[in-house]
């Protein structure tokens, strides 16, 4: 936030993966800056296993509880996919845990957060020279072993795109201001 008030921004949006968590903190940090903070969250979609869309909320209603339901649905399906590309990795000759991907992702977890804890890890180093001839940058790891057909990679379940789209706008909230 005070970096956007150094920008002069009057506004900004906050959003993350089929997450709210951070928003009562943003608001503080506006107010204290003078940014208005408008919630907002980004939905996964996937309407085929090889397509991927981010829906986009803005002035989303956070406090919905049919909203939080289906954020906390998605989220148990993001670390129920994790602990399985994690066993993957596993039995494909990597070390890697749940524990230190979770504390590293510090809520939603995201497939850098997968591939940042294997190419960090020191125990992993020969493997990926091996692997990739030199310890790879997150998303080189990401297209060998995390995408659609890659070795470690499984699918979670989603909203498909009109649910999202339904979701993310439905809850809106009221737009207070009239600049808008």
């Amino acid at each position: 936030m005070k970096k956007a008030s150094e920008l002069g921004l009057a506004a900004i949006a906050i959003s993350d993966h089929e997450n709210t968590d951070g928003l009562e903190e943003a608001f503080a940090a506006g107010e204290k800056y003078g940014v208005e903070v408008v919630p907002a969250v980004e939905i996964s979609s996937y309407p085929d296993p090889l397509t991927e869309h981010h829906i986009l909320g803005y002035y989303i209603d956070y406090k919905d509880a049919g909203l939080q339901k289906i954020f906390k649905k998605l989220q148990d399906g993001r670390e129920k996919r994790a602990k399985k590309v994690i066993s993957n990795l596993n039995k494909l000759g990597y070390q890697i845990n749940f524990g230190d991907v979770k504390a590293a992702a510090s809520g939603t977890i995201v497939q850098p957060h997968i591939a940042w804890a294997v190419i960090t890890d020191l125990e992993n180093r020969a493997k990926l020279k091996r692997d990739f001839g030199t310890v790879p940058d997150t998303g080189e790891f990401i297209r060998k072993y995390l995408v659609p057909g890659a070795p470690a990679y499984e699918a979670r379940e989603t909203l498909k795109p009109k649910e999202a789209v339904g979701w993310s706008g439905r809850v809106c909230a009221p737009l207070l201001d009239s600049r808008y």
